[in-house]
């Protein structure tokens, strides 16, 4: 998996955030600029804080800031990782 940054057509999974999207799974559809404070209108949670800071917009409506995201990596992308496991007898 890269460690390249939240790009739109994402899809990510909240890991960081609100206690109204913790879990969260979803597509990113645009990435902003934070302008100023706002806040969540269903927790109350601030959204950004830091002028400049990327906020992506979810599928979803919603505006989360990037580092509360993780990106879920697409299946032919894991495919090159395949790890060979030995399987253990059971214990008798």
């Amino acid at each position: 998996m890269s460690d390249r940054p939240i790009q739109v057509g994402d899809f990510v999974v909240v890991v960081r955030g609100h206690a109204c999207t913790i879990g969260m799974i979803a597509t990113v559809r645009k990435i902003v600029t934070c302008t100023g404070d706002g806040i969540c209108k269903d927790c109350g949670d601030t959204l950004c804080g830091v002028e400049g800071e990327p906020i992506a917009i979810l599928d979803t409506s919603r505006k989360i800031q990037t580092y509360r995201l993780k990106r879920i990596p697409p299946l032919e992308e894991l495919e090159g990782q395949r790890t060979e496991e030995s399987i253990k007898e059971p214990a008798k």
